[in-house]
């Protein structure tokens, strides 16, 4: 599933191929992503709010690595623009990237509800 402007949203043979051909097993690590999503998302908006880079730093980390483990690379890329910002400091830029971070979860969220039959 590409995008007009970069990466897609999930790279389904990509994924498949990282766990062997499995699906199943690429079917529970998209759980745990539907899982995890929600809490990291929470982290980053309280960091937002908070101005704390730290705990953005933090929540764009573990949602890159959950992102990354998937081959969800539009939100591998955008989360790790957040953890960037983050970790330099540049707080004032936060607002768009962790929106935007937001809303490719929000695709991929999609995208893995109708791969694992909407359990997650």
């Amino acid at each position: 599933m590409q995008t007009e402007e970069g990466p897609p949203v999930f790279d389904h043979a990509a994924a498949l191929e990282r766990v062997d051909g499995d699906e199943e097993l690429l079917a529970e690590l998209a759980g745990l992503f539907l899982e995890d999503a929600p809490g990291l998302l929470a982290q980053i908006k309280d960091g937002v709010a908070q101005r704390d880079g730290n705990r953005l730093e933090r929540a764009a980390h573990s949602l890159k690595g959950s992102a990354s483990n998937i081959d969800a690379l539009a939100t591998v890329e955008a989360a790790r623009a957040l953890e960037t910002i983050a970790r330099d400091g540049e707080l004032s830029q936060v607002g768009p990237v962790a929106a935007r971070v937001e809303g490719e979860v929000a695709r991929l969220t999609d995208v893995l509800t109708k791969l694992t039959g909407g359990q997650g």
